[in-house]
């Protein structure tokens, strides 16, 4: 990320908002005459799956949620099962559920856990995450950057702040670089 001739970088502690704010921001910039390639670094995004255990369920059940949630991190081989060892090398041997058991959505309702299907003690949440976080003094961060075309950098950088300004809904901090 980087390079263009004006980057806005807006802080924040929440992912969610920064990551709505930074779109909106993003998408008002790039309507200002002469502003061209308007880039977020918050653009990669994966989805991100959550699994939201019903504690009344659990405990119905006489199911303690640590137990639940380290059979669902060991189903997708977060930690390995036991240490092989051949000749003085050791191997990390890792237990995990098939392939199509975890790249379907569907089929992660059926997963067993504990001897039921996880749909049964709770449900999955479903979000977008940045592939990366980035942060400036400590703070989480994006930067939005765009080249400037057939306008002066000063008149384009001057009103990018005024649409900032106005688009900044949640008061993040902020500040903009002209290169």
């Amino acid at each position: 990320m980087g390079g263009g001739a004006i980057e806005i970088t807006i802080y924040g502690d929440d992912l969610d908002i920064l990551a709505s704010e930074s779109e909106k921001i993003s998408d008002a910039v790039g309507e200002i005459e002469g502003v061209r390639e308007p880039q977020s670094s918050m653009e990669d995004m994966i989805p991100e799956l959550t699994f939201r255990q019903d504690y009344l369920l659990l405990a119905l059940r006489g199911m303690h949620p640590s137990s639940v949630a380290g059979e669902i991190s060991n189903a997708f081989g977060n930690s390995p099962a036991t240490v092989y060892r051949e000749g003085g090398d050791e191997y990390d041997v890792v237990v995990r559920v098939p392939e199509y058991m975890r790249d379907s959505r569907e089929e992660l309702d059926y997963l067993p856990v504990m001897g039921s299907p996880a749909a049964n003690l709770g449900h999955y949440t479903e979000r977008l995450i940045s592939t990366s976080i980035q942060r400036t003094n400590q703070q989480r961060s994006v930067t939005i950057s765009c080249d400037v075309s057939g306008r002066s950098l000063d008149k384009v950088a001057a009103e990018v702040e005024r649409v900032v300004e106005e688009n900044n809904t949640y008061g993040l901090g902020w500040n903009t670089v002209e290169r």
